[in-house]
């Protein structure tokens, strides 16, 4: 499954993760865990976002055609504008939805015997109002992804959830 998105969506302004690696190719063994563990999300989340944000049928277009940039055959893929266009226009939107996923499990660590509360000398904060601000960034940048694709008009049709475009608060409502 090729990703929309790497880690690199995750090294500075709001949604900066600490040891997030600059490049796909860390040396850092810290890093390379960072890497590994937001790739992992977001190899979870895609196909649900592409879902949400375009309809299941669009989705597995766009994740088929994503999917065939990486096969390795003598030909150029064929490029599909418009399908390019709808996965640049997500790119940004999902890294949101993916650091709102993730600040959703941050304070806790499953093991087989139950879920374990995360705690060191470090005194953590509840993520409930990072989650409402990033959140409500993804629902802005999902409204003029939208508007956008009015304007533009593809050839492909787009479904979206509401949930996707409505705005909550620091209690998720």
């Amino acid at each position: 499954m090729r990703l929309l998105i790497d880690c690199t969506y995750f090294t500075k302004g709001e949604r900066h993760i600490m040891n997030a690696p600059l490049t796909l190719s860390p040396e850092d063994q810290n890093e390379l865990a960072v890497m590994d563990t937001i790739h992992g999300f977001v190899e979870t989340e895609q196909t649900q976002f592409l879902c949400l944000m375009l309809g299941e049928s669009t989705a597995a277009v766009l994740q088929a055609y994503l999917d065939g940039k990486d096969a390795v055959t003598d030909e150029e893929p064929e490029v599909d504008a418009d399908l390019e266009y709808l996965a640049d226009g997500l790119r940004e939107s999902f890294a949101d939805y993916v650091f709102y996923r993730m600040l959703r499990n941050v304070n806790t660590l499953v093991t087989t015997t139950g879920v374990v509360e995360l705690k060191t000398a470090n005194r953590y904060r509840t993520p409930a109002d990072r989650e409402a601000s990033i959140w409500n960034r993804m629902v802005e940048r999902n409204l003029s992804f939208v508007k956008r694709l009015r304007e533009r008009g593809v050839c492909y049709s787009v479904y979206y959830s509401e949930n996707m475009v409505t705005k909550i608060n620091a209690l998720n409502l």
